[in-house]
């Protein structure tokens, strides 16, 4: 993630007039993008999030409401990202090429100046081996007064008021508009030559570069390189890179087994430290597949994303789990947020402090969910809040107006419960029952409890449902009994003075 000095928006804007600021500015808004979240970054009270539709941030994550601003972009709606890096009131976000392209576009966002989109347009020159060279930024680092970003064939950009060009190992970088095939004389094959990803450590100037089958560590204060290398990783690809501290990073490999010549689709984590005569080894974090995502608490605590689960590690006096913290359908339920949350598949993972408070950022395909509590522990993700969109009811008792969330109940995610969407036109008492396919009575959910009107709820949520009452988990008792029969079955809501409607959910039948 990023970590430096200050960097003004005109700055960048101005380094890059070569490249050719493109795409107007996208509209702002005050709402959340999209509850489909791919990426985070920031530092202290700032915190921007790429989203599907668009990007967010807001300027008081450690409030107990942060306020949200965002832009929606069609650029990231309709060709995806890479992810977003953060620093200094800049934000940059890489996009996918388009089909048929050498470059992309990069968005850069600022929460004080109009959005603006560049890309390196590289000239069309072939690199050794590579008849149709890709010049496609991937990953963008702040570091000693410059963005960093890897090309893959263009090696790593140094951006600022002298864009320049560097490939691993070959000395002195070359200005953007002088860069040409021959400025490299020793850039290699284009599959080891390849940029794919980078991190920077501010502490000590490093850049950690990988290239397809090589680590490398660049000092950005005197751009010399460094090349880590090993016989037992020859048979290596590697495909991402996580700057510890000054001396440790850990490696996503994909490695070839014996008797194999292709390197695994999975991968591992291999750990490299220079400063106490470690060479590479198999991380002791994980024997499994290798994680896609993974933040840094402190010297000792790691959280870590691998398939659909946050694991925490701790590297202290003995390598083990610390525990198993947010999973697929285990760390939250519907009772405790008022949300449409049905599955979250996790695609990200950052850790932010300001002071003595520290903040878990998980973004997900169901929104942005957070470890909200002062109180918070690095071996404990408990107390999990979320931001997202919030779908609007429309205000009256009718059947087009209710509905459940989830409208199946599968008891494969544990603590699943069905939450009861609903928006009275005044405030009234509600009642809620339950009813299977033949209309026969099944449980009361709640009976005559006070509601608000959506529009005089006091904490400006528009809806009346209260999460944490007006919920069902399929059982007889409402409170993890026996299971109802796999099938169709209706809700009721009625109130005194607003009518009532009707609404369905579906009981699936038990995965074995």
């Amino acid at each position: 993630m990023i970590r430096a000095n200050k960097l003004c928006l005109p700055r960048v804007c101005a380094a890059l007039a070569c490249a050719g600021l493109v795409s107007a500015a996208p509209p702002g808004t005050s709402e959340i993008t999209s509850n489909d979240m791919w990426s985070v970054d920031g530092n202290g009270d700032t915190v921007w999030v790429l989203t599907a539709r668009g990007v967010n941030y807001t300027t008081n994550a450690l409030a107990e409401s942060p306020s949200w601003q965002g832009y929606y972009s069609n650029d990231i709606r309709d060709v995806v990202a890479y992810g977003i890096s953060y620093h200094g009131g800049t934000a940059i976000v890489p996009l996918f090429p388009r089909s048929g392209e050498t470059a992309n576009d990069i968005l850069i966002f600022s929460a004080s100046k109009k959005p603006s989109s560049v890309r390196f347009d590289f000239k069309r020159t072939s690199l050794r081996g590579a008849s149709d060279p890709e010049f496609f930024a991937t990953a963008a680092e702040y570091l000693d007064g410059y963005w960093w970003l890897s090309c893959t064939d263009g090696g790593v950009v140094r951006m600022g008021s002298d864009t320049t060009v560097l490939y691993p190992g070959t000395g002195e970088p070359v200005e953007f508009e002088a860069f040409k095939t021959d400025s490299f004389s020793s850039t290699g094959a284009r599959e080891d030559a390849q940029t794919v990803a980078l991190d920077a450590h501010a502490p000590s100037h490093s850049l950690w570069v990988v290239q397809r089958r090589a680590l490398w560590r660049l000092r950005t204060d005197s751009l010399s390189w460094t090349m880590i290398s090993d016989t037992a990783v020859d048979t290596a690809e590697m495909s991402g890179v996580w700057a510890w501290d000054s001396n440790r990073v850990l490696v996503r490999m994909h490695v070839a087994s014996p008797g194999e010549k292709s390197p695994s689709d999975t991968g591992s984590l291999y750990a490299f430290a220079s400063g106490d005569g470690v060479s590479w080894e198999r991380s002791r974090f994980t024997d499994e597949k290798a994680p896609f995502a993974l933040t840094f608490l402190d010297s000792e605590h790691v959280y870590l994303v691998r398939g659909n689960d946050v694991k925490h590690w701790a590297d202290i006096d003995t390598i083990g789990i610390v525990e198993k913290g947010f999973a697929e359908g285990g760390s939250y339920s519907a009772r405790q947020l008022d949300f449409d949350v049905v599955s979250p598949v996790i695609n990200d993972i950052f850790y932010t402090t300001t002071q003595d408070t520290g903040i878990l950022w998980i973004p997900t395909t169901e929104g942005l969910f957070l470890s909200y509590s002062k109180d918070f522990r690095p071996d404990s993700l408990r107390n999990l809040a979320i931001i997202r969109r919030d779908k609007t009811v429309p205000a009256g008792l009718k059947n087009r107006n209710v509905y459940a969330f989830p409208s199946i109940l599968n008891d494969s995610y544990k603590n699943q419960r069905a939450v009861f969407a609903y928006n009275l036109e005044e405030d009234d008492d509600v009642t809620i029952d339950i009813f299977d396919w033949n209309m026969d009575h099944v449980i009361r959910i709640i009976e005559n409890r006070f509601r608000y009107a959506g529009k005089n709820r006091p904490d400006g949520r528009a809806r009346s449902t209260d999460a944490g009452e007006d919920s069902w988990d399929g059982t007889f008792n409402n409170n993890n009994g026996t299971r109802v029969e796999p099938g169709v079955y209706y809700f009721r809501v009625k109130s005194r003075k607003n009518g009532r409607a009707f609404g369905k959910l579906v009981v699936a039948k038990p995965e074995f």
